[in-house]
């Protein structure tokens, strides 16, 4: 008697089990110890100075008692620093209600894996709402350190107008060119 096409198929599937079972035993008569989990990952990112922009986008933001508010759906700047753009309710990007908040509001949680604000989504969603056609997001590969104080006055070490050198340094050289009423000898 000849064996069937199911006979053989059969057959294969024993063969193909059994070298499976045969590679998770010991040799040796004893079982196999389950592998041993490793220890947690540090947080890749202690501040969120020390993130780029797309390593914000993406990332939930909760509220203090720990409820979702939004996801941050990219970084602009405002000219007096960097602020991410949330939209807040919807499905799949529509009906959403889009605020604008500085980054500097945002608190990178411990394990750096979300964020958490100072407010509440009904708190948010009685600011007046951004229109995104107008904004252009920051590149992805942006350094938000970078951004974060943008718009803030520059230091100087100028000294001021009034405060000029006994010496004479620091005052700016007459223009031979500048006529000021006097007739000069040539």
């Amino acid at each position: 008697m000849k064996p069937g096409p199911l006979t053989t198929s059969v057959a294969i599937l024993a063969l193909m089990a059994g070298g499976a079972m045969a590679q998770t035993t010991a040799t040796d008569g004893a079982t196999a110890e389950p592998p041993v989990a490793a220890e947690p990952a540090a947080p890749a990112f202690t501040s969120i100075e020390e993130m780029t922009v797309g390593d914000v986008v993406g990332m939930l933001a909760y509220d203090p008692d720990g409820n979702k508010i939004a996801e941050i759906d990219y970084v602009i700047d405002q000219g007096s620093g960097a602020a991410a753009v949330l939209g807040i309710g919807g499905f799949l990007g529509m009906g959403e209600y889009t605020v604008a908040l500085p980054l500097a509001d945002f608190q990178l949680s411990a394990d750096g894996t979300f964020f958490t604000l100072p407010t509440d989504k009904e708190s948010l969603k009685a600011q007046p709402e951004v229109d995104e056609s107008t904004l252009e997001g920051l590149p992805d590969d942006t350094p938000i350190a970078q951004v974060m104080g943008a718009g803030a006055a520059p230091a100087t070490t100028e000294a001021p107008e009034n405060d000029t050198p006994a010496d004479g340094a620091g005052e700016e050289p007459e223009d031979p060119m500048q006529d000021d009423g006097t007739e000069t000898a040539q």
